[in-house]
């Protein structure tokens, strides 16, 4: 019906218009326009990421040792101990005791260990014998090893087998020395983490940039520009006519001729900034025409993006195409759009409206519930029509069964006219 058709319409433009609404998010973020990049000349001696707050920059790296972890094993094989006690494992300050009992066997250990002392090291077996490993990089993560007497023998572990030593990273960044117990480093270079993972040969050094990132507020801008014309391609279509010359669902509605007004006007007004020349969208690469130098209008209202403009724009002043778009004080674009898109499309829960309903939402309510009154009423008069039909069916055969009995009286006096004429006539005759 055309009720339903309505309803879905707005339905639908409500569901492009949250999609809308959620593209905006990233545009409210300072991270999104203050991202940084790190490129490393040698990714298998060192790479990094960066947060907002590291600084642009180049730097010179070298490593020339990695930290590990302390490993050690059992210098003889096992299948069970014939002794009970107490393993005691310390790691960097923290002490763990292990309850050994006769009859355990390796795996019963391993177990054991990974249970009581999973938090400070990972016990495994290697060729029927207990391998401990730290769980904490360079000299501070050495395991020492203590027990009940003949606990240690038991286990091989008195003069245990090393498979890997404690040690730190060693590396120098732009020539000062270093040394970190860990191979992510997060204490070195402000806002920057760097991961080690290779060592450089002789006198061979990465060379690790610190860039600001354009491609990242780039592809949210291009997000929102994709969600704001997938909006206006359909409000459009659904207030107008289509190629064919047919009308929308809502063609002519003047609630959505306003809303894509508002849109419109929402994204080109100026934005009231003193401290940047980015203060409307066309600034930075946003119009309603192809890219050229003679831009053309779109009468849908799709928006094109210069993307060269706009990453000139974030390379000169990325704080001011911030706010252009999050200013909370003079409403940027993306603000005061989040707060119309939000009167627009909030809604409660249940069929009835609410006083925090958004306009389209209670477009929808209202449509909803006119479908539902409607179908009631056609329901009352089916159930009128279903009685109103049983009544007449019961008049006919009321009358049916009245014309039969008319018939038969009919036939009766009929036949007893007959019988009469026939005794006329064979009284005249014996006259004769």
């Amino acid at each position: 019906t055309e009720l339903e058709a309505q309803k879905s319409a707005w339905t639908e433009i409500r569901t492009a218009l949250l999609s809308l609404s959620g593209s905006l998010l990233s545009l409210r973020l300072s991270s999104t326009f203050n991202a940084r990049t790190v490129t490393s000349s040698d990714q298998t001696v060192v790479y990094g990421t960066a947060t907002a707050s590291a600084a642009e920059g180049t730097y010179k790296i070298t490593v020339t040792q990695l930290a590990q972890a302390h490993k050690i094993a059992s210098n003889h094989q096992i299948e069970q101990i014939n002794i009970g006690g107490t393993l005691s494992i310390t790691v960097d300050g923290n002490a763990r005791d292990i309850a050994l009992e006769v009859g355990d066997t390796l795996a019963e250990i391993r177990d054991k260990i990974n249970t009581g002392a999973g938090d400070i090291v990972t016990a495994t077996i290697i060729d029927s014998r207990l391998v401990l490993t730290s769980k904490t990089t360079g000299e501070q993560g050495n395991i020492t090893l203590g027990g009940s007497e003949g606990i240690l023998e038991a286990l091989g572990l008195e003069a245990p087998i090393t498979l890997a030593n404690a040690q730190n990273a060693s590396f120098t960044v732009d020539g000062l020395q270093i040394v970190h117990s860990s191979n992510t480093v997060t204490d070195v270079i402000e806002g920057v983490t760097l991961n080690l993972v290779g060592l450089t040969e002789g006198s061979e050094e990465v060379t690790l940039e610190v860039a600001r990132d354009t491609d990242t507020p780039v592809e949210a801008i291009q997000d929102f520009v994709e969600k704001y014309n997938s909006a206006m391609q359909l409000i459009a279509e659904t207030l107008g006519k289509n190629s064919a010359g047919e009308k929308g669902d809502l063609f002519g509605d003047p609630t959505l001729a306003r809303i894509q007004q508002q849109l419109r006007r929402l994204v080109f007004d100026p934005v009231s900034l003193s401290e940047t020349e980015y203060t409307t969208a066309a600034s930075i690469g946003l119009s309603t025409g192809s890219v050229s130098t003679a831009l053309t209008f779109d009468r849908s209202g799709q928006l094109t993006l210069d993307t060269d403009k706009l990453t000139q724009a974030l390379e000169e002043d990325p704080e001011g195409v911030y706010d252009l778009f999050a200013s909370s004080e003079a409403e940027g674009i993306a603000v005061r759009l989040d707060e119309y898109l939000d009167t627009l499309t909030k809604a409660s829960l249940g069929t009835s409206g609410s006083p925090g309903d958004g306009i389209i939402s209670v477009k929808e309510k209202w449509l909803e519930n006119s479908i539902e009154d409607i179908e009631e009423q056609i329901e009352r008069w089916e159930l009128r029509l279903e009685l109103k039909e049983e009544q007449l069916r019961a008049q006919f055969t009321a009358m049916e069964s009245v014309l039969a009995t008319l018939q038969s009286q009919a036939t009766w006096l009929a036949l007893q006219v007959a019988s009469l004429s026939g005794l006329n006539l064979t009284s005249g005759s014996g006259q004769s």
